[in-house]
């Protein structure tokens, strides 16, 4: 599925889009939560981006992570393998748990 074809699916303004490569290299992003520069490493971001590799080697093309912590909010993220990307979909949760 394309990006643009996930962020029609995904529209809201309280999730940002990041397209990354195996690596963790930044493609392409929206910039709507966070200010991330393309073609920087996700990784260099935030230390939760350090494991990002784990996501990599799992059979699912979709894997959902919730209640992440990231600069003092509380996130859902998910982790859409494509053909020659992955989507990294950042939620931010409006609701304190």
């Amino acid at each position: 599925m394309a990006m643009h074809a996930l962020q029609r699916d995904y529209s809201t303004k309280d999730l940002q889009f990041i397209s990354i490569n195996k690596q963790g290299t930044i493609l392409t992003t929206d910039q709507q939560l966070f200010e991330v520069n393309k073609d920087s490493s996700i990784k260099d971001f935030h230390p939760f981006f350090e494991s990002i590799d784990v996501y990599f080697l799992e059979q699912s093309n979709h894997i959902k992570l919730e209640c992440v912590h990231l600069n003092d909010r509380i996130f859902d993220i998910d982790f859409i393998k494509n053909d020659d990307d992955t989507a990294v979909i950042i939620f931010r949760r409006n609701k304190i748990l």
